[in-house]
C-alpha cells in the first residue's frame, strides 16, 4: 500500500499575521516574516513529498489512497476560502496579499481556472480566477465568508485513460446568506525539480468553480 505524505499546511502561519495585522502598525515588518515563513514551509513540504507521491498513469488507486486525496481536495478549497478573506482585507500589506493571491493560485490546475463570481456580484458569468482574486484585492470592504459544509458529490474516479476527476458541492455562508457552489477536482501530473533530477510527481488540484 503506497502511503500518501502527510500534508504539512503553510495556513498557521499565514492566519496568525493576519490576526496579529489588525493590531500591529509595522506592517512592512509582518510582511517579510510571512514571506520567509512561507516559502520555508512550502520547500520543506515539496522535499519530503516528492519520493512519495503516487503515479496515477501507472496504477489504479486504492479506495484509502482516493480517500485521502479527496480529503486533500476538501482542504486546498478550505485553504482557498481563507486566503479570499486575506486577500480582501484592507488592513492587509499589500505584499502580504499579493502573495496570498500566488499561493491561492498554487491550489488549482490552471491560472486559466473560470470562477463563477457570486461573491462580490449577482451573476452568473464566469472570470478568470486570477482575475476574481486581483478584484478582490482592490475590493474596500473585507469579505465575510465561512465554509458550512463541503462533501464529493461525485468521488475521484478515473477514465479509460486512468485520468482521474470529481466533484465537490460546497455551501457557503457568505454575509450571513447562503450560497452553493460546485468545484471539480483533478489529480494532474506536474514536473518538479529536485536539485539536478527531474521529477514527475501527482497532485490533487482544483478546477472550476460554478
Amino acid at each position: 500500500m503506497i502511503k500518501l505524505i502527510l500534508h504539512i499546511t503553510i495556513f498557521p502561519t499565514l492566519l496568525l499575521l493576519y490576526s496579529c495585522a489588525n493590531e500591529s502598525q509595522d506592517r512592512n515588518t509582518m510582511t517579510k516574516a510571512a514571506a520567509t515563513e512561507v516559502e520555508s514551509a512550502s520547500q520543506f513540504e515539496e522535499d519530503m513529498g516528492l519520493e512519495k507521491k503516487v503515479n496515477s498513469k501507472n496504477l489504479l488507486l486504492t479506495t484509502e489512497q482516493k480517500e485521502a486525496f479527496q480529503l486533500r481536495a476538501i482542504e486546498k478549497f478550505e485553504d482557498f476560502i481563507d486566503y479570499i478573506k486575506i486577500i480582501s482585507d484592507q488592513k492587509i500589506d499589500y505584499e502580504l496579499k499579493q502573495h496570498s493571491i500566488n499561493l491561492a493560485l498554487e491550489l488549482f490546475i490552471s491560472d486559466s481556472t473560470l470562477f463563477t463570481d457570486s461573491i462580490l456580484t449577482d451573476t452568473t458569468e464566469a472570470v478568470p480566477l486570477k482575475s476574481f482574486l486581483t478584484t478582490i484585492q482592490a475590493n474596500k470592504n473585507p469579505i465575510l465568508i465561512t465554509i458550512e459544509s463541503i462533501k464529493f458529490i461525485s468521488p475521484i474516479a478515473a477514465d479509460s485513460l486512468f485520468d482521474y476527476q470529481g466533484n465537490m458541492e460546497v455551501i457557503l455562508n457568505l454575509h450571513g446568506k447562503k450560497l452553493t457552489k460546485n468545484v471539480n477536482v483533478y489529480l494532474v501530473e506536474k514536473k518538479k525539480v529536485f536539485g539536478t533530477i527531474n521529477k514527475e510527481i501527482t497532485e490533487i488540484g482544483l478546477g472550476n468553480i460554478y
